[in-house]
């Protein structure tokens, strides 16, 4: 087990989580698309006291519907990494889909694309113009614009991870959900399990993923490779290094939504130490996942370990601080009747 490839595994991740939880700190909802967004002010967005009444995990009814939610999203998501690492089998499921628009013609496809698009657009310069201000709009579009040059100029595992790091603060911050932190861990912790048992146990289609998604540096002619996921090289002064450890963006963003979640609940009760103790905790979960690795010479589902380490301390300190029942509130409860 090479250290330097397992520190700097983990301080990629909690970097990337620190960012999201930093901007998603200073995210509302907004009140028509319900869509995460930066407000366009400096108003830090507080907790309605209607946060504190309503629990998400109040019933055993409830409990069912989180399990069954996370139990469905696994399952689509496995059939969907098992189409795109197994493209042969959807042949019959896709030829109808084709006939179809081969009926319809390529000007009605077009108008319907179109619609979509100008749709997207149109909602989306709608939020920009109410919510973003044009200081901050700029500093995001110059940040992208040099992580993605620096990468296309420059074929090393640096500028591959910045690009990957943008897209996993990005992911997360959009993905984060309106709901408690245990409703969030419920779901998170059926889809790790289900999911990485079917997909890297069962079907095999993650190793698969993993191996297309695979950079390879300093080759000739240059390839561009797939900014999917993390890479940590054996020997930090090899910039275009051929053995190195991966983590995919989708365990990175597992990670940064449980950061955000336990922010948001630090927030509340006005301590950081749950906050450290869910790093701390993610720390753990890869020096685990790393070591049984390296013990048994076989692939191991970081979220497996990254679910359930980093949010159980969160738990139990909750528990022994009489706080578990903020744990099942959703978070910006009542935001936009405020008007944000």
């Amino acid at each position: 087990m090479n250290l330097t490839v397992v520190t700097v595994m983990i301080l990629l991740p909690m970097l990337a989580a620190y960012l999201a939880v930093v901007v998603a700190l200073d995210c509302r909802y907004h009140p028509f698309t319900k869509a995460i967004i930066i407000p366009d002010d400096n108003h830090a967005p507080g907790d309605s006291d209607a946060d504190t009444l309503v629990s998400d995990q109040g019933t055993h009814r409830d409990r069912i519907k989180t399990l069954a939610v996370g139990l469905l999203v696994a399952l689509g998501m496995s059939l969907i990494l098992f189409g795109m690492t197994h493209s042969d089998s959807l042949g019959p499921i896709l030829d109808p889909i084709v006939k179809l628009f081969d009926r319809l013609g390529p000007s009605a496809v077009a108008v319907v694309v179109v619609m979509v698009t100008m749709v997207s657009l149109t909602q989306s310069i709608l939020v920009a113009q109410i919510w973003f201000t044009w200081p901050r709009a700029i500093l995001v579009s110059m940040a992208l614009l040099v992580a993605v040059m620096s990468w296309v100029l420059f074929d090393n595992w640096i500028t591959f991870n910045m690009v990957s790091l943008l897209i996993c603060v990005a992911s997360t911050v959009i993905f984060q959900q309106r709901m408690s932190f245990m409703k969030l861990f419920t779901i998170l912790l059926v889809l790790a399990f289900v999911y990485d048992a079917i997909q890297v146990f069962v079907t095999g289609s993650m190793i698969e993923y993993a191996k297309d998604l695979r950079p390879v540096f300093g080759a000739d002619p240059r390839q561009f490779s797939k900014p999917g996921l993390l890479v940590a090289p054996a020997d930090l002064s090899q910039l275009t290094p051929e053995k190195y450890g991966m983590l995919g963006a989708g365990d990175v963003m597992v990670f940064g939504l449980l950061a955000i979640a336990t922010a948001r609940y630090s927030r509340r009760l006005g301590a950081q130490l749950p906050v450290v103790l869910a790093f701390a905790g993610f720390a753990v979960s890869m020096l685990a996942s790393f070591t049984v690795n390296w013990l048994f010479d076989s692939p191991q589902p970081a979220t497996i370990y990254i679910v359930p380490l980093t949010a159980l301390p969160v738990i139990i300190y909750a528990k022994r601080h009489g706080s578990y029942d903020q744990l099942k509130i959703p978070f910006y409860e009542g935001v936009a009747s405020r008007g944000f």
